[in-house]
């Protein structure tokens, strides 16, 4: 399973949360991506023309929150900003934060007694910590088989854990039952925390390091972002800067075999998370040579063992990352199926893994076969038909070349140059 947390310190003055809606206006009722909600937000505290400016307006992390109905968006319970009610709490769980900027998630009687002391509210679904323990009772299908999931928490000390899980997606992540989320929340340290929800619905949006834009950082189960209902948006009001602080040293994956190749680079990161320039003389190296080597901004695998990419700057290290280079231990095809024109080569979506992670390759590492032999020739991962086969289906296989029992198939149709092709696999 993948899943991703953050844990909000909204006890600074500088750290806030908000519920957020389409257009950051709960007004009237839509849908919208939460990176849209998030831009939305953004422009409206961000225009010091505004009543609603707020200096330094920075949104950091966004999750989708409520459930709701699918046809105009409305949500299933509360939603509160900036201490206007557009929706009760109904049936539902809430998480809000109150005018005085502490946490709760309560019950619908509990939002009776809070109500006029809440600031941003969303609605939610069965407590999964109460009291610090697990609290998942219930043996409906929703709840016992696993999903995307997207949940909210609080812990001891007041901060905020918000937490999705990527599901839906074997072998990348299955996802999680209610149990399994619990048991993350409360690792989390979480002692009381409600469900969110889930499924294609699950975002989870974030101004990563050394990066100043929002983007949607999970995989929605769907392929892509949906439009949703209500959303949680973490906000710094830090005063930003460019002043470098470290580096951050980025590559394809974290594990890599040995001859093959992948890209590294180095970004500035600055004291309050954003880009900045790198100082004028760093450069990349690799800890050991033997391992792997490093050259115009490639590595290349060249034994089995781990190695630290560096940024180095007059002896000092200002940031690295460790690669480990690894046989694979599994392997499949991202596609099914895929359509090819005759002479025209098609890249093969083979993709290895080493426990679960997925691995940079070479050709070298996999050894594909045709279930007819002149159907058309392989060539490192491209497939090439021949016409005068006169073959339209094939299926090729894709084998580990160290442990040839590690395999999957996928079945490739072929057109004439000029045929009419429609490939349902990649349509929206």
């Amino acid at each position: 399973i993948v899943y991703y947390t953050a844990t909000v310190d909204i006890g600074r003055d500088d750290v806030s949360i908000y519920a957020n809606y389409k257009d950051n206006d709960g007004s009237s009722w839509g849908m919208q991506r939460v990176t849209d909600q998030i831009t939305a937000a953004k422009v409206n505290y961000s225009d010091p023309s505004s009543e609603r400016y707020i200096e330094n307006f920075t949104p950091v992390v966004g999750v989708n929150a409520d459930f709701y109905n699918m046809t105009n968006g409305q949500p299933i319970g509360a939603l509160v900003m900036e201490g206007v009610e557009y929706n009760g709490v109904g049936s539902e769980n809430f998480f809000a934060i109150l005018k005085d900027g502490t946490a709760i998630i309560g019950s619908p009687s509990d939002y009776a007694v809070y109500k006029d002391q809440i600031k941003e509210a969303v609605g939610g679904a069965n407590y999964l910590v109460k009291d610090g323990k697990i609290a998942v009772a219930t043996t409906d299908d929703y709840y016992t088989s696993r999903a995307s999931r997207t949940c909210v928490g609080i812990t001891a000390d007041g901060k905020v854990v918000l937490m999705v899980l990527d599901g839906r997606q074997e072998p990348f992540s299955t996802g999680g039952s209610a149990e399994e989320i619990a048991q993350i929340m409360l690792d989390a340290g979480c002692v009381t925390a409600i469900n969110l929800d889930g499924g294609g619905s699950t975002t989870y949006a974030a101004k990563q390091e050394g990066e100043n834009e929002i983007s949607v950082v999970n995989r929605p189960s769907d392929g892509y972002e949906r439009s949703v209902s209500s959303s949680l948006m973490v906000v710094s009001t830090a005063k930003s800067s460019t002043e470098f602080d470290h580096a951050l040293v980025t590559t394809d994956t974290d594990y890599m075999t040995v001859g093959a190749s992948m890209s590294v680079s180095a970004l500035g990161v600055s004291v309050s998370g954003s880009a900045a320039d790198l100082p004028e003389g760093a450069e990349l190296t690799v800890s050991d040579e033997k391992t792997a080597t490093l050259k115009d901004g490639v590595l290349t695998g060249v034994s089995e063992g781990s190695v630290t990419v560096s940024v180095m700057l007059d002896g000092e290290n200002l940031g690295s990352k460790t690669v480990q280079i690894v046989q694979p231990d599994g392997l499949n095809f991202t596609r099914d199926g895929m359509n090819a024109v005759y002479g025209s080569a098609i890249e093969l979506p083979v993709e290895a893994t080493y426990n679960g992670n997925k691995v940079t390759i070479c050709p070298d590492d996999i050894t594909f076969e045709l279930s007819t032999e002149n159907a058309g020739k392989i060539e490192g991962f491209n497939f090439v038909g021949d016409e005068e086969s006169g073959i339209r289906n094939v299926t090729v296989t894709a084998s580990l070349t160290h442990n040839l029992s590690v395999s999957d198939t996928m079945k490739i149709a072929l057109y004439k140059n000029g045929e009419a092709v429609f490939d349902f696999d990649d349509a929206m």
